[in-house]
C-alpha cells in the first residue's frame, strides 16, 4: 500500500513541473503546508493551530486523478489561496453558500487549461449557456461577487436551490419557482464538485483580527512569489486581479528610510569600551610596552521570530543581517522563539541550518529573558510583527525589525511595537511587474 510520505512525494513531483511551467504559481506553492488527510473528502485548504493555511489531500482522491488532473488541482487551489477566496468568500453580499463556492470556483478554472481540470470540475461555458436560457450574460474574467450576483439571478428567474441547501442556509426568503427544468441538474453536480470548499468553515468561524494575520500570510507568499521570478510570472496565466494585489503590497512596504544605516547607528550607540594591552604600540606617555589600546564592545541580543507566521526566506533575511552585526565585532546571542523561548547560543558566523519553532507568537518571553537574565546593551528583534499586545518593557534599548512581508506602518501593530522601542522597517529590491 502506497504510504503517506510517497503521496506527499508524488505532491512534489507536481510541484515541481508548477516551477517549471508555471514559476509564480510554482513558488507561492512551496510555501504552502501539505498534509494527507483521510478525514478531507477530495483536497482542500484550511486553517490548523496557529493560523497556519495549510493543503490537505484524500489519499483515495488524489490517487484517482491523472498526473495532468493532479496539477491542475493543485494549481486550482493554489488560485484560490492567492485570490483569497478562502477568508472572503463570504459576506453580507453574499451569503448563499453553496452560490459563493460556485462562484470562486467559477473564477479560478478559467485559468486552468480545461485538460487539467478534474472529472466534473465547474466551467463557466455551462452556466453562460445556462444564463442565455434566462436572458443572462455572463462575462469571463470577473470576481466572485460577480458570477455570484449572476448565479442569484439564475435563481430568481426560474431556478431553484436543492432542498438540503435551503435548509443548511436557513433562508428566509427563499421564494424561487419550482419549475422542473436542466438547473436542478447542473446545480446538483456544481454542488458536488465544490465539496473541497467544506474546510473553508475553518476561515468563516475566524474574527477579523485572524483573518488579518491569515491575509498577511497570503501576502508574504505572493510577495515572495514575485520576488524569485519577477516577469517570469507572465509565462503562466495570472489574474490581472492579482497582479494589481502584488503591486499594491509592492508600493504599501516600500521603506521611508535607510534601515541598515538605522540598525547600524542602534547597534554601536550601545558600545562600551575597555583597555587592552599591547606589545606592537607604545605607551605615549611614558614610552614603554605595553602600550594600552582602547577597545569598544557590546552584547547583543537578538530575538528571531520562529513562529508559524513566519516563512524561511524572512528567517533567512534575518540571519543575513545578524552576520551583518556580528562581523562589526558585537558579541551576539541569538534567541529563537514563538510562543515562548526555543533555543538560545552564541552566534558565530554560522546560521542554523533548521530553526525550532512554529507556534504562535509572544515577545514577553524574550523581554524577560532580557531582563531578567542575559542582560545585554541592547534587545533587538526580528519579526514580521503580527501581535496584538506586550506586556513586558524592555529595560535596555529595543528595536524592533520588521520583515520585508511583514507589518506596515498604517496598521495597529506598528503602534503596538512602537510604544515599546523603535520600528524599523527592512526592505528588499522588489521586481517589477
Amino acid at each position: 500500500m502506497i504510504s503517506h510520505q510517497e503521496i506527499l512525494e508524488q505532491v512534489s513531483k507536481i510541484s515541481i513541473q508548477l516551477l517549471l511551467n508555471e514559476p509564480f504559481y510554482g513558488h507561492f506553492f512551496t510555501g504552502i503546508v501539505k498534509t494527507i488527510n483521510k478525514e478531507v473528502p477530495t483536497a482542500g485548504v484550511r486553517s490548523v493551530n496557529n493560523l497556519t493555511i495549510e493543503m490537505a489531500l484524500n489519499k483515495k482522491y488524489w490517487l484517482s486523478l491523472s498526473p495532468q488532473h493532479q496539477y491542475g488541482l493543485i494549481k486550482h487551489e493554489v488560485l484560490h489561496i492567492a485570490l483569497k477566496h478562502i477568508t472572503q468568500h463570504r459576506n453580507e453580499n453574499i451569503p448563499i453558500a453553496l452560490l459563493a463556492n460556485i462562484a470562486a470556483d467559477l473564477v479560478v478554472n478559467q485559468y486552468i487549461d480545461k485538460q487539467h481540470l478534474p472529472p466534473g470540475g465547474i466551467q463557466l461555458s455551462k452556466f453562460q449557456n445556462m444564463g442565455s436560457k434566462f436572458d443572462i450574460s455572463i462575462e469571463a474574467h470577473k470576481d466572485v461577487d460577480y458570477y455570484y450576483q449572476k448565479l442569484k439571478e439564475i435563481m430568481d428567474k426560474g431556478g431553484k436551490l436543492p432542498g438540503e441547501y435551503i435548509c443548511k442556509e436557513k433562508l428566509e426568503n427563499a421564494s424561487w419557482e419550482q419549475k422542473p427544468h436542466d438547473l436542478d441538474d447542473i446545480f446538483e453536480k456544481a454542488a458536488d464538485s465544490v465539496r473541497n470548499h467544506a474546510n473553508w468553515d475553518s476561515f468563516d468561524k475566524m474574527d477579523d483580527a485572524q483573518k488579518e494575520i491569515v491575509s498577511a500570510q497570503i501576502d508574504n507568499l505572493l510577495k515572495n512569489a514575485n520576488e524569485r521570478v519577477g516577469t517570469a510570472m507572465f509565462a503562466g496565466n495570472v489574474p490581472a486581479s492579482l497582479l494589481e494585489q502584488i503591486n499594491a503590497l509592492i508600493n504599501a512596504s516600500k521603506a521611508n528610510l535607510d534601515w541598515r544605516r538605522a540598525l547600524r547607528m542602534f547597534t554601536a550607540s550601545s558600545a562600551r569600551t575597555y583597555l587592552k594591552n599591547t606589545l606592537r604600540r607604545k605607551s605615549k606617555r611614558y614610552g614603554t610596552t605595553p602600550g594600552i589600546k582602547i577597545k569598544s564592545y557590546h552584547h547583543i541580543l537578538v530575538g528571531v521570530d520562529t513562529s508559524g507566521s513566519m516563512n524561511i526566506v524572512e528567517i533567512e533575511e534575518f540571519f543575513s543581517e545578524i552576520h551583518h552585526i556580528w562581523r562589526q565585532g558585537a558579541q551576539v546571542t541569538v534567541v529563537e522563539f514563538d510562543y515562548e523561548i526555543q533555543n538560545s547560543y552564541a552566534y558565530k558566523g554560522e546560521p542554523p541550518s533548521q530553526v525550532k519553532g512554529r507556534g504562535g507568537t509572544s515577545f514577553d518571553p524574550v523581554i524577560e529573558l532580557a531582563n531578567e537574565q542575559l542582560h545585554p546593551d541592547i534587545l533587538i528583534i526580528f519579526t514580521d510583527g503580527y501581535i496584538d499586545k506586550i506586556e513586558l518593557n524592555s529595560r535596555k534599548p529595543l528595536m524592533w525589525m520588521i520583515s520585508t512581508q511583514g507589518i506596515t506602518g498604517d496598521t495597529d501593530y506598528w503602534s503596538i511595537l512602537e510604544e515599546k522601542g523603535r520600528v524599523i522597517k527592512m526592505q528588499s529590491q522588489a521586481i517589477k511587474l
